[in-house]
């Protein structure tokens, strides 16, 4: 795409205020909130980035609705990319993922349909579909081939690695060894296998036939993820079992987060489904070896350096952990090559290529 104006109007520009106010269950609009920062903050590039004023947007010019589906604003975002088109003006819009059309079973029909209008009426205008995977680039041509919508481009995006930062001191306060989920507690993301996965370690523990031959020596399964009634049912059978290291932590703001990643042995992400994998990237970014589930864009966020299992049988999960718990020598020899191989990507760098590839 090329601008003669070289005017990029951009509709989610996230000051640092504001994007503290930003859920943190919320990877898509926190990794939005940060490009459109880096995206503003560029001016090296061929563009000149400014918040969007639909009104003020010009034929020729191009808009990036970056934000993505807004749930109660979604028939005003599509009603704006409807009205710039009409005037001449290019729309490109991000798709974060299909995941309310591909998992119908975790989302009100409500949302779903709220969602399959918006994205409906954004392909019928978009000159440009942008993605943050090559996963959810798949999901989105087959969603298009299956509802006879005509072809647009579908280009993947580059993201950054990070959502927060993880200073070099502190302390989690947490007894070492621990493993962390940095996952919030909802259906998708799987925490039944997980926890299940995690039982099975504890008994052979108890057994004294793996996970270092002794209950005591089970490092303990950290979750810390946004807690609601699924944590509240998760507490209530976790009390239960008692024995099985697993706790529940509040992580209440970024800096004890930021803790866990630093303090923890690895990292575990159980999810069903991932439009980019932002708690993969962010292992590696901090250096942790991280399993992650054989699912959607995990694999492709984590690529050789991470590890993965089948995200529905809880005993491949459970072998794969009882691995490195028994070769302590084997997981510095991963860690070491994360810190090794392991390239991490800015948003400001990844706010140039986007620049660059939307020139």
């Amino acid at each position: 795409m090329s601008s003669a104006a070289a005017i990029l109007w951009l509709d989610l520009v996230a000051s640092t205020a504001e994007a503290r106010l930003l859920p943190r269950h919320d990877e898509a609009a926190q990794a939005m909130g940060a490009l459109s920062r880096a995206l503003v903050s560029d001016r090296a590039g061929p563009w000149q980035v400014r918040a969007l004023v639909p009104q003020a947007a010009r034929a020729g010019e191009l808009v990036l609705m970056a934000g993505g589906f807004a749930r109660e604003a979604a028939a005003s975002q599509v009603d704006v990319a409807r009205d710039l088109a009409g005037r001449g003006v290019r729309v490109a819009v991000m798709v974060h993922d299909l995941v309310r059309l591909r998992r119908p079973e975790w989302f009100a029909p409500s949302e779903q349909g709220r969602f399959q209008i918006w994205l409906d009426g954004m392909l019928a205008v978009a000159q440009l579909v942008l993605v943050p995977s090559e996963a959810t680039g798949r999901d989105l041509a087959q969603y298009v081939a299956e509802r006879g919508i005509a072809a647009k481009p579908i280009r993947r995006m580059p993201m950054g690695d990070t959502l927060l930062e993880v200073p070099a001191a502190g302390s989690s306060r947490l007894p070492h060894p621990f493993v962390l989920v940095p996952t919030p507690i909802d259906t998708r993301r799987n925490q039944d296998v997980l926890v299940e996965g995690w039982r099975r370690l504890a008994l052979r523990a108890q057994s004294g036939h793996g996970a270092g031959h002794a209950a005591g020596k089970l490092p303990l399964l950290v979750l810390a993820g946004l807690f609601g009634e699924m944590s509240r049912d998760l507490a209530l059978r976790l009390g239960r079992a008692g024995t099985w290291q697993i706790a529940l932590h509040p992580a209440k703001d970024d800096a004890a987060l930021a803790a866990l990643y630093r303090d923890c042995a690895f990292v575990i992400i159980p999810s069903l489904h991932a439009g980019w994998g932002a708690h993969v990237t962010q292992s590696l970014a901090c250096g942790k070896p991280v399993f992650a589930a054989k699912a959607a864009a995990l694999p492709e966020a984590g690529g050789r350096l991470a590890r993965y299992f089948d995200p529905l049988d809880p005993e491949d999960l459970a072998r794969a952990v009882d691995r490195v718990l028994r070769d302590p020598p084997d997981l510095a020899r991963w860690q070491a090559e994360i810190a090794r191989d392991h390239r991490r990507r800015s948003w400001q760098e990844a706010a140039r290529s986007w620049l660059a590839a939307l020139a």
